[in-house]
């Protein structure tokens, strides 16, 4: 995996700029759709879920960065 990194880092940005633009378009029609109420309390969900996962890969991201190397070895 070291080896792609720039892959990873490039997939990274294109993932996150993508939900950036989708929740940027997305936000007040839903808001309009469903009140300002509902869609604070959607948004703090989505919150809770990303803390979540960024927990989990506090935890075990290791492990899982070593399972995937097992799994994949580096084409260097």
């Amino acid at each position: 995996m070291k080896s792609q990194s720039s892959e990873v880092v490039a997939g990274n940005y294109v993932i996150r700029y993508l939900f950036a633009a989708g929740g940027s378009a997305a936000c007040l029609p839903v808001i309009e759709a469903i009140g300002v109420g509902w869609f604070s309390t959607i948004s703090a969900f989505f919150l809770v879920l990303a803390a979540l996962g960024t927990w989990a890969t506090a935890i075990w991201g290791h492990e899982w960065q070593e399972s995937m190397e097992e799994r994949w070895p580096s084409r260097e």
